[in-house]
């Protein structure tokens, strides 16, 4: 077991901080052996913002505000891009997200509270624990949360049920109440016009869990949920938007490189339509990434061979480009082994393919390398190092974040 780093005592107090000045390609931040880094994507100078303490995971994820004023990290701590350091609320926190349009930010505390900054510096619970808060994700106004809400007797679960908080008014409104006590729901996130909320319906057993959990899709206004996948890994970086439709990696088994494959589907009928892969030695998909407009109607993901690794690592990897519109053409690869999780650049207009992925040499080292593909070429842009993973499920969307300059995100 690793040793949990130290947090240094911080102020509460966040004093006003620039954007951050970059081109269109914008910065990456990344933690790496416990440090928060900076680097420009067109290429320059690393930056270490945080020297030491620095830790990233799921609920502490690397993660820039949309405006780029922002870096948080940690239990909630926020940084800037000159260095300033500060705790928004003055107290650690357990789980964090910002909101799309703007640097208010939302956190949970150990209590079970709720907290919500805003942008003026406004400062307020806005659910008191032990309320029972577990998950939470803004919708794409910026005006209300999803929340997902466990109850418990000691360490039992007794109850699991699914909210809507209206941050400006108040108004909460329940829209799944999960009765059995083996089930615990976990939000995914919302559909890209604020009507749909999805989630998982997880097994309280880690274990059990760990092999897959129905999606699920809840009308925001009220109504019976409808089952979108029978069971895929819980990993928010397995789901992406093309405009109005989702693409996910459906699948179940602990494994990511095992009977994992790529559907489409849409509300309200949410019937699943798998995507072709043309490549007959890399069947295996994951880490979906959707192409903005000006590249058409593709999805980049991960591809590798469709089997169980003797050693984590091993298995080659290529980027496989998927076609929406059209199932009979199948897409194409980039023509290089050793390339995962495919991020699209938003701004570089044109007609080359511009994106980021990673790449960790074959052999199961678990150290990362990020390089920028533009058209036939690549380059590095930073050495990430070592990258914890789970059944080679590497958590790249949390030990970083691409601020691309203009861009709405509900990450």
């Amino acid at each position: 077991a690793r040793e949990t780093p130290r947090e240094p005592q911080l102020r509460a107090r966040c004093r006003a901080s620039r954007p951050v000045a970059t081109d269109r390609l914008g910065l990456v931040a990344y933690a790496r052996d416990g440090a928060l880094v900076t680097v420009p994507v067109s290429g320059g100078k690393e930056r270490v913002l945080v020297a030491d303490g620095v830790r990233a995971d799921e609920q502490h994820p690397v993660a820039w505000s949309p405006d780029g004023r922002w870096i948080a990290y940690g239990s909630g701590i926020l940084v800037s891009p000159s260095g300033r350091v500060c705790r928004p609320f003055g107290l650690p926190l357990h789980d964090f997200t910002w909101a799309p349009r703007s640097h208010a930010f939302v956190g949970l505390s150990a209590t079970g509270a709720l907290w919500w900054r805003t942008q003026e510096g406004q400062k307020e619970r806005v659910l008191t624990g032990p309320w029972g808060a577990s998950s939470f994700r803004f919708d794409p106004t910026g005006r209300r949360l999803a929340i997902s809400r466990i109850r418990r007797r000691g360490e039992k679960v007794t109850r699991s049920s699914l909210w809507t908080l209206d941050l400006e008014s108040g108004a909460r409104t329940k829209l799944v109440d999960e009765k059995e006590s083996a089930s615990a729901l976990r939000v995914a996130g919302w559909s890209p016009d604020g009507s749909w909320i999805l989630y998982w319906r997880e097994n309280i057993s880690a274990s059990l869990s760990a092999d897959g959990a129905p999606l699920m899709a809840v009308p925001a206004s009220g109504g019976d949920p409808v089952k979108v996948l029978e069971s895929m890994l819980p990993y928010r970086d397995f789901l992406t938007w093309c405009e109005d439709a989702l693409v996910a990696t459906a699948g179940g088994g602990r494994d990511i490189t095992k009977g994992k494959y790529l559907v489409r589907v849409s509300a309200p009928e949410w019937q699943a339509v798998r995507l072709r892969n043309t490549d007959t030695q890399l069947k295996n998909e994951y880490w979906p990434s959707c192409a903005p407009k000006p590249y058409g109607s593709y999805v980049a993901a991960t591809a590798s061979p469709d089997r169980f690794e003797d050693r984590v690592g091993t298995l080659p990897r290529s980027i496989h480009f998927f076609t929406l519109q059209d199932q009979n053409r199948g897409g194409f690869s980039l023509p290089r082994e050793a390339a995962e999780y495919p991020l699209w650049a938003e701004h570089d207009r044109g007609t080359t393919i511009t994106l980021l992925f990673v790449s960790r040499e074959r052999g199961g080292d678990r150290a990362a390398t990020l390089y920028l593909q533009r058209g036939e070429g690549s380059t590095e842009v930073a050495e990430l190092g070592p990258v914890d993973g789970y059944y080679a499920h590497y958590d790249y969307s949390s030990i970083m974040d691409w601020y691309q300059p203009g861009l709405l995100r509900n990450k």
